[in-house]
């Protein structure tokens, strides 16, 4: 006896319309796991949270993530120079440094410079593009751009420093790739530096101008550091 043939059934499709829409900003999303993510911003809620240190967050992969930097776990080895990352995308990103390999190129228009990690191309954009908020909405890679959201948004991509703040990260980076930004005006210099704090020490120098003083004897310091370490001289 022949068994009946099965009709064949329609495939699910996962739709790319955006049909999830935020009640209170308006935003709207593809899925309603990213809205119902999104709207925790609102009320601020994190329901995960770390046993170690009582930070919150709002998914329980980015908790995941923060619980390693709790521990000194550096399992993923780079085979190049031997290097530990607690992460493998850590690795990954690391790798391109040894192959030169720049997979993401720059979004603003009329630019044509390429980066080892969307890290690197995102404050690129931020330190040479500020005038361009907005990168070519046609450009491949711009909803790429848009969704990365990493947890770890203060950590240098290249070497995993954990940094305070988006400017102290920004300025870290820059030292990576030697982007001194900020030249001395005095003519016959020719000194750059990496921010306008840097410059400014640096200025001081050609005035001769010592404004730190010791106030148990006649030394005077350019920088605030020299004048701090001088005084333990005084408290021996």
């Amino acid at each position: 006896m022949c068994k009946p043939k099965r009709t064949p059934t329609t495939k699910r499709h996962r739709t790319t319309g955006k049909d999830h829409t935020c009640d209170i900003c308006d935003r709207r999303f593809s899925e309603a796991y990213n809205l119902r993510i999104h709207k925790m911003t609102h009320t601020d809620e994190k329901p995960h949270v770390c046993v170690e240190c009582g930070k919150g967050f709002r998914q329980l992969n980015k908790l995941r993530i923060h619980a390693v930097t709790h521990t000194a776990e550096r399992p993923h080895k780079c085979d190049i120079c031997g290097k530990g990352f607690r992460y493998a995308n850590y690795l990954t990103v690391h790798r391109r440094l040894h192959t030169g390999e720049k997979p993401y190129p720059c979004l603003a228009t009329d630019c044509h410079l390429s980066f080892h990690s969307i890290h690197a191309r995102r404050i690129h954009t931020k330190l040479r593009h500020a005038a361009q908020t907005d990168p070519d909405p046609e450009h491949p890679l711009a909803e790429q751009e848009q969704r990365d959201t990493s947890a770890l948004s203060f950590t240098c991509p290249v070497c995993s420093r954990v940094l305070t703040d988006q400017c102290y990260l920004s300025i870290h980076l820059k030292r990576h790739y030697n982007q001194r930004d900020f030249p001395c005006p005095q003519p016959e210099c020719g000194k750059r530096f990496f921010s306008a704090s840097e410059l400014k020490h640096h200025q001081i120098a050609h005035t001769q101008q010592r404004p730190f003083a010791c106030p148990l004897c006649p030394a005077r310091f350019l920088r605030k550091s020299n004048h701090k370490q001088h005084l333990k001289v005084h408290e021996r």
